[in-house]
C-alpha cells in the first residue's frame, strides 16, 4: 500500500490501522446525529404507526367475539382461544383455514394455554386481510 523508507512506512503502517479500524467518521457522525435527535422526528411516527395496527388488530378481533383490551406497550395481542381448543389446536386451524400464523401461548410456559399471540408487525392492509380471512373462515370467538 506504500513504498518508502521502511521506519517512516512502519509509523505510517500503524496510523493506517488505527484509522481504518473502526466505522468510517462520517458514519458515526450521523449515527450520533440520529440518536441524540431522532425522538423528534420518529417516536410520534413510531408511535402512530403501532397505535393504528393495534386499533385494528383488536378492533377485528373484538368484532369476531373477543373482547380485548388495546395493550398500551408491547406489538403483541395476547388473546384468549376459543373454548374447546388448545392454544395448538387453534393456531393450527386458523393456520390452515386462512393462512395466518399465531403463536400458540403455551410455547411460552404453562400459563400460556389457553391463549394466542399474534404480532402487528405488518402493515394495516395485512391486517385488515387477516381479519376478513378469519371472518370468511368462519372463525370466532365463543367463550
Amino acid at each position: 500500500f506504500a513504498i518508502g523508507n521502511e521506519a517512516a512506512i512502519k509509523i505510517f503502517s500503524i496510523v493506517k490501522t488505527n484509522t481504518d479500524s473502526g466505522i468510517f467518521k462520517a458514519i458515526q457522525e450521523a449515527s450520533v446525529e440520529a440518536l441524540t435527535n431522532s425522538d423528534k422526528y420518529v417516536s410520534a411516527q413510531n408511535d402512530s404507526i403501532w397505535k393504528k395496527r393495534r386499533d385494528v388488530l383488536v378492533k377485528g378481533l373484538n368484532e369476531l367475539g373477543w373482547k380485548l383490551v388495546p395493550p398500551k406497550a408491547t406489538f403483541y395481542i395476547w388473546a384468549p382461544v376459543p373454548k374447546d381448543y388448545t392454544s395448538m389446536e387453534f393456531c393450527a386451524e386458523v393456520l390452515e383455514k386462512c393462512g395466518i400464523i399465531i403463536v400458540p401461548g403455551n410455547g411460552y410456559g404453562p400459563a400460556g394455554e389457553g391463549y394466542f399471540r399474534a404480532a402487528i408487525t405488518v402493515d394495516e392492509k395485512r391486517i385488515k386481510e387477516a381479519i376478513a380471512r378469519l371472518k370468511k373462515a368462519g372463525i370466532r370467538y365463543l367463550a
